[in-house]
């Protein structure tokens, strides 16, 4: 399956570029195990963030910072099978799962709960 994980990106960091960096590997990390697990995992941010280096974005929450980074999630979702909600409080992963959810797809909360590929 394709599977957005989707879990905090800014949620409790204050924007500090280390905080960050660590949701990402977070993130990141459960990718791998899905990826091992056979499957094809895709983080938003993956896509997100060098598009709006790209285009100019200055700060994390500028306009164009928010003109790509929930919206790529949001499309990339339409073709993924599944998501796999990780992490903390985060209004963003949260709606990639009620996305999910009207679209009629899995979500999950542990990597345990993933069917074997």
């Amino acid at each position: 399956m394709m599977i957005l994980v989707a879990g905090p990106y800014r949620s409790g960091t204050g924007d500090d570029p280390t905080k960050l960096q660590a949701n990402v590997d977070a993130m990141n990390d459960a990718a791998v195990t899905l990826f091992r697990a056979g499957h094809l995992p895709v983080t938003g941010e993956a896509l997100a963030l060098p598009l709006i280096e790209r285009a100019g974005s200055a700060t994390v929450g500028d306009p164009v910072f928010d003109e790509i980074f929930h919206p790529i999630s949001a499309r990339l979702l339409t073709h993924c099978d599944a998501v796999l909600r990780i992490g903390g409080p985060s209004t963003g992963a949260d709606e990639m799962v009620a996305q999910a959810r009207t679209e009629g797809k899995p979500v999950y909360t542990t990597i345990t709960e993933v069917p074997a590929a």
